[in-house]
């Protein structure tokens, strides 16, 4: 009866030992799952941002091209800037 209980206490230590080690490795696993899911959402994030940026970029400066005279300013400015010296 005492060997009975020894092994009933033995089995029970090792089921538990067991259990802890599995809610370790699916703890790990999840913490993976949300670290990707994460790095996702940053990535799609960041292009989502970059055509935003760029969409505007290109509405703003077809604003401020809408006339000739704009356009040959920029042109004659920029003519300007890049004269070598």
């Amino acid at each position: 009866l005492k060997e009975a209980r020894t092994t009933r206490a033995e089995l029970i230590n090792t089921a538990k030992e067991e259990a802890q080690v599995e809610a370790q490795k699916i703890l790990v696993q999840a913490q993976e799952a949300i670290q990707n899911e994460k790095r996702t959402a940053v990535n799609e994030l960041k292009e989502q941002v970059g055509s935003i940026a760029m969409e505007i970029a290109e509405k703003v400066l077809q604003k401020e091209l809408e006339s000739n005279d704009k356009q040959l300013q920029l042109v004659e400015q920029l003519l300007k800037d890049t004269n070598i010296k």
